[in-house]
């Protein structure tokens, strides 16, 4: 990852101390490394669950949802251990520049984006954080199908439809994090991210949670990019080890807010 550090240098963002995986298992992810400026901290604040009661709830199969899922499946203990310490890290962070709404985002598909949103809120929500998920990638929309949960408007129903945020979100649970799915096609991207109330409508949401992930398209494949960066607090880079080359990184990271990057996930993968 040498090229890829470089390229975070060249750009002016800093970089800091990686957590190195521990294992293996079964061909899935085997690492995720924070690289952050910001030091782990261990203790912060614990908050109680959203005031959101009439959310219609869906329990995950375990058998279904996707192998990459280490914290929702509970199958490798060092993978819930690092993605613990990046939750911490990012809750830490959080507390003292008062960050709640994060932009999740990748240099292009394939690295692991949506796998790692919803391992971290995972992780959140066990942390006993209130996590919102939004599926803001309108090219791929990928949670739905991760979670093997069945398909539903969400996002653009909320925006677009009338419906109340109670009706268009799914609480997942055991883990109780709750998540707005979007359909795929490229038209709504323009029509939901170009709402005029759009803003006012997730500052009001926001206020029930502690976090808010967005799950974006990807930088070196979409302009939305612009438009969640100003609707959010605070960008995660997640960069798939050997997906992306550092002219590539480079190239991305343009695209982003430097003083918003609180840091990136080096999602490590065997074939």
């Amino acid at each position: 990852m040498g090229k890829v550090f470089e390229a975070f240098t060249k750009t002016g963002t800093q970089v800091g101390v990686a957590l190195q995986p521990e294992k293996h298992h079964k061909g899935a992810e085997t690492g995720a490394e924070t690289v952050s400026s910001e030091p782990l901290i261990a203790e912060s604040t614990v908050a109680g669950r959203d005031s959101y009661s009439r959310i219609r709830e869906v329990a995950l199969s375990m058998k279904r949802i996707d192998p990459h899922l280490a914290v929702l499946n509970e199958f490798d203990s060092s993978l819930i251990e690092q993605y613990s310490r990046v939750a911490i890290s990012i809750i830490a962070t959080a507390e003292e520049r008062n960050i709640k709404k994060i932009l999740i985002a990748s240099a292009q598909h394939g690295e692991g984006r949506t796998s790692v949103t919803l391992n971290l809120a995972g992780a959140m929500s066990n942390a006993n954080r209130r996590v919102l998920v939004i599926d803001a990638d309108f090219l791929r929309p990928s949670i739905l199908r991760l979670l093997s949960i069945e398909n539903s408007g969400g996002f653009t129903d909320m925006v677009l439809g009338g419906k109340s945020f109670e009706e268009s979100a799914i609480r997942v649970q055991p883990h109780g994090f709750t998540i707005l799915p979007s359909p795929e096609g490229s038209e709504w991207s323009a029509r939901v991210l170009g709402a005029a109330r759009l803003r006012s409508m997730l500052d009001q949401i926001s206020q029930n949670f502690d976090f808010v992930l967005f799950d974006s398209s990807p930088l070196l494949r979409s302009s939305d990019v612009e438009i969640l960066g100003r609707l959010t607090d605070a960008t995660l880079l997640v960069i798939g080890s050997g997906q992306t080359t550092s002219e590539q990184m480079q190239q991305a990271l343009l695209q982003l807010s430097r003083e918003k990057v609180i840091g990136s996930v080096v999602n490590r993968i065997v074939a």
